[in-house]
């Protein structure tokens, strides 16, 4: 049997002669060894001294063999094998002379080796001594000196004081005992006692009171069996007195829990030995702490107080929704009112200070503690927050806002209920039901705030996806382009819809109407195409005439000069060439008076609202640094106060940009490069400039430069091609630009006697059924994303990663219309070659409905960036949703490690179905493969798009 490895953690230089530390992962792999450590709380034993600590431990754990392990580095761990099967196991580590090692020879180490400290340290030989008091002892409950001779007294004692000094600068919530243990014969043990209080008190006990609960002196000799037995019984006891504490304190740690706060605060201690160590703030690493909750409380009582109520009415639901938002499934039971203090106090005392209610932050404090005793009981903390919701019901039911979500108050408002009250996408998630067959389709059956019962049938984009969208231009008129463009994008995608594969969808003037026609009205694309013509022949039938123009027409023919200035004037002093009140009234009978973009609709007659693609229109603002604004269905800004809006078109006609950047702000951790299709409303040709030799005051005048330099931010082709030189090689593989040129066809922006050859432009243009395939394809892999199911142990070799291909949206649908495009088959690939042939419907479960597919890719290591792509037959390939990527990003996206618990709950993506984690259990049993067993495929030639 091979001597088993006890070395954890080791001091040494670098190449550069910096000092670093080097964990071994022993924490890491005894954690593993338990057999339940989700329910297991182990205990960490010290022992430190000379050939002395050696008899001991072989008294104290005779089972484990002290002699046969043995290790040179400085700080060594063990497990006690009687007790590892137990609710609470012991770890014991050790070290040598008290921490106070003399590096005469240190040890260096090897490239890759060790961390950094960003301090230094005078002697190096003291980093051993940090290591013990500012990381070890933080987890320690006992601590046993073993003084083998008289002569160790003074360094036991020392060891201690400079460990109380180092401490100070670090708090901590439980404070280890100690036991010095005295190799004494029978005849000196009073002698021996005397010795070491007398040292004690010269070392100011009050001192080591502050760092450690108490000091206790014990004897041992190794052939006194009662006094062997005395010292294992007051060991234990003493550990059971701090996990007493520890757990009246909440910091009782299972393994996992212990393993990943180790890890966290040896990081802290290696960047910093000044700066307090935060247990509870460590473990928000993974989930941060809202920086915005001053912000969104302050706005919250704003709301309260408009319906009525006072601060201290809305103090219960501010407490418990913090508690909601730190008290996840996974996380350490902290004493609540440190967990307060340490992440909300300064933030809610700000929101106090601002609205002048002193005391709140301590009445919210008082809800907040109050809370607990039911979470230790057993019930979840988003049930505590729907029971405090429903209590005050009758109250809060006037609140509204459209800026922040009113379930968790942290949140921003996306999704708004029928009765007005709004939710985020998280709350989503956390309080909906899963929609059977559909990914990330959640339907949420009442209102928490005021119990109305109409659903509302949300989807959200999962995270490992990245967001499709949807980028029309404006143009008047020749919005009819990029609606014949979607026209044959739709002959492709059926029976699928274009409001099944976009997340978002962006337009500026006509293509805002388009947008808003197709996501917020539902309309097919056929429907909205007629409707956009009979808009156009409606608002621009005719131009508006002046009173004064009517009165002179019988004595003026044609066009004169006289005519022509007083039609100009006319639209000049009305701002118009085009009667508004026309607009307004075909825009009001086509999508309803009463229709809003953000917010319930009187005009929706279904009995269920839904809440899936985000759409939002540009508009610039009449002020004089024109800013520009998104009109949405997704997390408004407060327009009040803010003044007028125009045409979005005026400053901004080209929608990709705008689109990119509103898709990084609402999903600003989305992975992957974004999907877009961009559709045009023309290319208008350059013509030949043709300078006269004299100036032409009527040609070449300021007013008309001006007015031709306005005109050409109309045409969005060279917006598009400066767009398109700014993406990634990645990025501008996954955009398609769909547009025409004009030719001679007239480009007035009212030309409706044009509009039937602006869709015979479209069709007459080579190449536009096979772009539209293209874009239809796009669209479609776009639903399917990856998701890990298991990694192997050794992620630092290359390694096989196990998962499966899911297919967000109606699975039937989508593989239907792939299929039909593609009947010959398609085939899943990576950078390197095939993973899989596309199951197609065979994939799909016929329980529930859902897409799924087992796939292995092979990835060098963890940070090493993959694709999957779906290949055609003749080679072309079309990236899956969220990559590239890398493997440490979808771990960390779906909260592999988040030992502490996710912002989500722990709740799933998918409705729950026998069949499938049938399927997904035996995906991750296959993912203990450490190293890939076959040789790795020759790099295939990635294929450009024509």
């Amino acid at each position: 049997m091979p001597a088993e490895n006890i070395a954890w953690l080791d001091v040494g230089l670098q190449e550069d002669s910096r000092a670093a530390v080097r964990d071994y992962g022993r924490l890491r792999e005894l954690i593993s060894q338990l057999p339940t450590p989700q329910k297991q709380y182990p205990s960490i034993c010290v022992f430190l001294g000379g050939r002395f600590k050696q008899t001991v431990m072989q008294s104290m754990f005779p089972m484990n063999n002290i002699k046969r392990h043995s290790s040179k580095v400085a700080i060594k761990l063990r497990a006690d094998i009687s007790t590892t099967t137990s609710q609470n196991p012991m770890l014991f580590a050790e070290g040598d002379d008290f921490g106070l090692l003399q590096c005469i020879n240190p040890l260096i180490f090897k490239p890759g080796q060790g961390q950094i400290t960003s301090w230094s340290c005078d002697p190096p030989s003291k980093i051993h001594l940090v290591l013990w008091s500012l990381l070890i002892f933080l987890f320690t409950d006992v601590i046993c000196l073993c003084l083998g001779e008289r002569s160790e007294v003074d360094a036991a004692i020392q060891f201690l004081i400079e460990c109380a000094d180092i401490r100070n600068t670090l708090p901590s919530i439980i404070q280890p005992r100690v036991i010095l243990i005295l190799q004494s014969p029978a005849t000196e043990t009073t002698s021996w006692r005397s010795q070491v209080d007398e040292r004690l008190c010269r070392a100011q006990c009050v001192r080591l009171g502050d760092s450690f609960s108490s000091i206790t002196t014990m004897c041992f000799r190794s052939n006194d069996l009662w006094l062997q037995g005395r010292l294992k019984s007051t060991i234990t006891t003493e550990i059971a007195i701090v996990r007493g504490v520890r757990q009246s304190k909440g910091s009782l740690l299972n393994g996992p829990h212990l393993e990943s706060t180790f890890q966290l605060a040896l990081g802290h201690v290696l960047s910093s030995i000044t700066s307090p160590f935060d247990l509870v703030q460590a473990t928000r690493i993974s989930r941060p702490v809202s920086a915005n909750i001053t912000e969104h409380m302050v706005h919250y009582v704003d709301v309260g107080k408009y319906a009525g109520l006072t601060p201290h009415d809305l103090a219960p639901s501010m407490a418990s929704a913090l508690f909601m938002d730190h008290y996840v499934p996974g996380t350490v039971g902290f004493e609540p009112r440190h967990v307060f203090r340490s992440l909300y106090e300064a933030s809610i005392k700000d929101a106090c200070n601002m609205h002048c209610s002193p005391g709140l932050e301590i009445e919210i404090e008082d809800k907040f503690m109050s809370l607990f005793d039911r979470f230790e009981g057993g019930t979840s903390s988003i049930t505590l927050r729907a029971e405090q919701l429903n209590s005050q019901k009758q109250i809060l039911r006037h609140i509204h806002s459209n800026r922040i979500c009113l379930v968790c108050l942290l949140g921003v408002a996306q999704h708004v209920l029928s009765c007005g009250h709004a939710l985020c996408d998280r709350c989503v998630q956390v309080f909906g039901t899963p929609t059977a067959g559909y990914d990330y389709r959640f339907t949420i059956g009442s209102c928490l705030y005021c119990c109305y019962q109409r659903p509302l049938i949300v989807d959200i984009m999962g995270p490992t996806m990245s967001p499709s969208i949807l980028a029309i231009d404006g143009g008047g008129v020749r919005g009819v382009i990029p609606l014949e463009f979607l026209l044959l994008v739709q002959e492709h995608l059926n029976p699928c819809t274009i409001q099944d594969v976009i997340d978002l969808g962006i337009g500026t003037s006509s293509g805002g109407l388009i947008i808003q026609g197709l996501f917020i009205m539902s309309w097919t694309v056929p429907e909205c195409s007629r409707t956009f013509e009979s808009l156009a022949h409606r608002i621009f039938s005719q131009r508006r005439n002046s009173a004064a123009l009517n009165l002179i027409r019988p004595f003026i023919t044609g066009r004169s000069l006289v005519s022509e200035s007083a039609r100009w004037l006319s639209w000049l002093l009305r701002d118009s060439c085009y009667d508004a009140r026309v607009f307004d009234d075909v825009l009001k009978e086509t999508f309803g008076e009463y229709r809003r973009m953000f917010g319930p609709s009187r005009d929706d007659p279904r009995e269920q609202s839904y809440s899936s693609t985000k759409a939002g229109v540009v508009a610039t603002g009449i002020s004089r640094d024109t800013s520009t604004f998104v009109f949405a269905n997704f997390n408004p800004t407060n327009l009040q106060g803010i003044g007028s809006f125009q045409d979005g078109g005026l400053k901004h006609n080209f929608a990709g940009a705008i689109a990119l950047e509103v898709s990084h702000q609402i999903w600003p951790n989305a992975g992957g490069s974004v999907r877009m299709l961009s559709l045009g409303t023309g290319i208008t040709e350059l013509s030949v400039n043709q300078t006269p030799h004299f100036r032409n005051v009527f040609r070449d005048s300021f007013l008309r430069r001006g007015f031709d330099a306005w005109m050409s931010t109309m045409d969005t082709e060279q917006d598009w091609r400066k767009y398109k030189s700014r993406l990634s090689r990645q990025g501008a593989f996954d955009t398609i630009r769909l547009n025409v040129p004009l030719g001679d066809t007239p480009n007035g922006i009212d030309a409706v006697a044009r509009i039937e050859e602006y869709r015979g432009l479209v069709i007459a243009q080579p190449g536009s059924a096979r772009m539209a395939r293209e874009a239809a394809t796009m669209l479609l892999v776009s639903r399917f994303y990856f998701i890990i199911c298991g990694l192997p142990e050794d992620t630092t070799a290359p390694f096989w990663c196990c998962g499966m291909i899911r297919c967000k949206g109606p699975a039937q649908s989508i593989i239907e219309a792939l299929e039909h495009l593609y009947p010959d088959g398609t085939r899943w690939m990576s950078d390197y070659g095939l993973l899989e042939n596309f199951q197609g419907q065979s994939g799909i479960c016929p329980s529930c409905g859902g897409y799924s597919q087992e796939i292995r890719i092979l990835a060098r290591h963890e940070d090493h960036e993959i694709n999957i792509f779906l290949e055609t037959g003749s080679k072309k390939r079309w990236r899956a949703s969220g990559f590239p990527a890398t493997v440490a990003s979808f771990v960390d996206k779906q909260g592999f490690h988040s030992r502490f618990g996710r912002d989500d709950h722990g709740k799933p993506g998918w409705a729950s179905c026998k069949m499938c984690d049938v399927s997904r259990m035996q995906t991750k049993r296959k993912c203990a493969i450490v190293a890939p067993n076959a040789e790795t495929p020759k790099r295939a030639r990635r294929p450009e798009r024509k």
